[in-house]
């Protein structure tokens, strides 16, 4: 979003203190303050990974005196009701705002238009957990006690589609 020239920017975020919605938000916010944006410059609309809390956003957005030219949802789910409600309303995406959801379903790429997203390494995270859990199960069977070793982060990737453009001259 940012390459694409976008300045002004909304989030839809997931459940207050989840352990995703931290670490979304997070790098979020980082990655505007890099781009000299104040994380109190950003809309934030609350959610909870649903379509419909996705959807519901839409009427806090349409509220706004300034409505943010991008739309950052924490979850594809968020992010497909937020389209098909601004749709509703009579907004384009991406002409009127561009949105990005973050997860990779596939569902995103049925979408009208497709959805950009930040894909998960579901593969990965799901080998991940499952040594993570034989290695718990190994050690209590030996007795041994501790805490697991601390998780490791895996890289994401971004799916561009058509939900993002550069913003409107208007927008």
């Amino acid at each position: 979003l940012l390459g694409l020239g976008h300045r002004a920017f909304g989030y839809v975020s997931g459940p207050a203190g989840n352990f995703n919605e931290l670490g979304r938000w997070g790098g979020f916010r980082d990655a505007l303050a890099a781009a000299g944006i104040a994380e109190a410059a950003v809309a934030r609309y609350a959610g909870s990974f649903h379509v419909a809390t996705g959807a519901a956003a839409v009427r806090a957005f349409l509220a706004g005196d300034a409505r943010p030219t991008a739309v950052f949802c924490a979850s594809d789910m968020m992010a497909i009701g937020f389209m098909l409600k601004l749709q509703s309303q009579g907004l384009a995406v991406p002409n009127d705002v561009s949105v990005v959801g973050f997860d990779g379903i596939e569902l995103g790429t049925y979408c009208s238009p497709p959805l950009t997203t930040v894909v998960q390494p579901a593969e990965a995270m799901a080998r991940a957990a499952a040594e993570r859990v034989v290695a718990l199960l190994d050690a209590a069977a030996k007795g041994e006690a501790g805490a697991p070793a601390p998780l490791a982060a895996l890289p994401v990737g971004l799916r561009v589609a058509r939900s993002t453009a550069p913003p409107t001259p208007s927008g």
